[in-house]
């Protein structure tokens, strides 16, 4: 019996975890949407995301990339977003794109972008942090990038 109570107490956290994070994650979208652009640079929503909920539901394929740092390469945020797509979209077959690699910044990743994300094809839905990276401003060349 302790066994299930272990597995039991184990999703709880898991689910717990989940919701923590899509609540502060949409939060996000909601207040790059809203709020005066100046404020919340960090937040950018083009128009929305309905053309990847249109591809999701009508089309049944998205391939969802993830670019940024140790932040995204780690099993943190990026398979929480990827769970949590599989569950609202379960007819979708989803090809999720991990190209976080530790210790790189933006403009890394800038160079970076075409060969690790884009080569893989039309990407449905991207997601990019460089928040820690970029706050320590490795500035790597373009040549060791």
């Amino acid at each position: 019996m302790a066994k299930r109570e272990d597995s039991l107490g184990g999703r709880m956290i898991e689910l717990t975890r989940t919701g923590v994070f899509l609540t502060i994650f949409f939060s996000a979208i909601a207040l790059g949407q809203t709020a005066d652009a100046q404020a919340n640079r960090n937040v950018i929503s083009r128009g929305g995301l309905q053309n990847a909920r249109i591809q999701f539901e009508q089309k049944r394929t998205g391939r969802v990339a993830f670019i940024g740092g140790s932040i995204t390469q780690m099993e943190g945020y990026r398979p929480m977003v990827s769970n949590w797509l599989q569950s609202q979209f379960p007819k979708t077959k989803f090809e999720f794109i991990n190209a976080g690699i530790s210790s790189t910044d933006s403009q890394t990743g800038a160079f970076r972008l075409g060969d690790h994300v884009l080569a893989r094809g039309r990407i449905d839905l991207l997601f990019i942090e460089f928040a820690v990276n970029d706050d320590q401003d490795a500035r790597h060349s373009r040549r060791g990038c």
